[in-house]
């Protein structure tokens, strides 16, 4: 997904760029994030009600000087997509369209809706994390994704 986003063959219909460019507020680019990570952008994927993980992750990106860069995506409005914006986004008959489970479409929506965001905002490195990382004592997490950000082509 990385190399198709950053090579711009990630392509999506008008229809769908058009919902995803509407959805959520546009990412921030982070200063921090880019000193002392290597990468552009941080994305958390998160559900809204689950209040304490983002106090959780808000409060270990404190900690490295972090929180404030984060881009929180939010999406909640899986139940209002109408079908013609679900075919959009996924092909009818896809299993996305299918599934019952509106947190399977959410997560689905917010991941696609980062990488659209990564080739209209020409993010080349970005920090995706779910909102119930693990953030082990025994890892140094930014000298970590550091390294790891360093050595992506």
């Amino acid at each position: 997904w990385d190399y198709a986003v950053t090579h711009n063959l990630f392509q999506v219909k008008q229809c769908a760029a058009e919902y995803l460019r509407d959805v959520l507020p546009a990412p921030r680019r982070s200063e921090a994030a880019q000193r002392l990570l290597g990468v552009d952008a941080i994305f958390v994927v998160h559900f809204a009600a689950l209040k304490e993980r983002r106090g959780f992750v808000e409060g270990k990106l404190r900690e490295m000087g972090l929180a404030a860069d984060v881009s929180w995506v939010t999406y909640d409005q899986v139940g209002t997509m109408s079908r013609a914006e679900r075919c959009c986004l996924f092909p009818c008959g896809h299993p996305f369209d299918a599934d019952d489970n509106n947190a399977t479409k959410a997560i689905s929506v917010s991941h696609l809706w980062i990488y659209f965001q990564m080739q209209e905002q020409k993010l080349e490195r970005v920090l995706v994390l779910e909102d119930d990382p693990d953030f082990l004592p025994h890892i140094p997490f930014v000298s970590s994704v550091a390294r790891i950000a360093a050595e992506v082509p």
